[in-house]
């Protein structure tokens, strides 16, 4: 079903460069390659077209197919590689995947990806940076994600390992523990 449902998707990309909106020239169908999926691989055939202001030819169907850079595999494979590979090396993470997810791929292409991925996130992290570096920066990044979570789910993880709470031990005694010479205990460890 996936082998039928993206060439119909990439069909239905427009001839516009992905990156700069521009419309592209010189159509060409018939370009084929490769997607790693999180079911194996698949074959595509797309088109590409030259983009004049980019000065670059451009596939417009990868785009819409998830993929973020030449060579990268689907959006799912792109997860699988930078989970699999973040946790472990990356040629170990080949056995890992193939046991797991039942695909077999090779570490040189789950690195990739990893590293695609590790750049787009450091990316965005300096992007964030620079921001909050910025007069009103913070009031920015706060309306953003208060208008992000309002629309999107999202799991929240609060991780808590001690923390001192006060409470009253033997109430009533404060002085008779003064008088002996012991400071009442408040706080305690939860």
């Amino acid at each position: 079903m996936l082998e039928k449902g993206a060439p119909l998707k990439a069909d239905q990309a427009p001839p516009i460069c992905p990156v700069c909106q521009n419309k592209s020239s010189r159509w060409k169908p018939g370009h084929g390659t490769s997607l790693q999926t999180r079911f194996g691989t698949i074959r595509i055939p797309r088109a590409r077209g030259c983009c004049k202001r980019c000065r670059k030819w451009r596939f417009p169907a990868d785009a819409r197919l998830g993929r973020s850079e030449a060579g990268t595999p689907s959006p799912a494979g792109q997860e699988l590689a930078a989970l699999t590979v973040s946790k472990m090396p990356a040629p170990e993470a080949p056995q890992v995947v193939e046991r797991l997810a039942g695909v077999k791929i090779s570490a040189a292409r789950l690195a990739r990806p990893a590293r695609q991925s590790g750049r787009r996130a450091e990316r965005k992290r300096q992007e964030l940076d620079e921001q909050m570096s910025r007069p009103g920066g913070r009031a920015q990044q706060d309306s953003g994600l208060q208008l992000k979570l309002a629309l999107d789910p999202f799991t929240l993880v609060i991780e808590l390992d001690a923390w001192n709470i006060r409470e009253r031990d033997a109430w009533g005694q404060s002085d008779a523990f003064r008088q002996r010479g012991e400071a009442p205990s408040r706080w305690h460890w939860v």
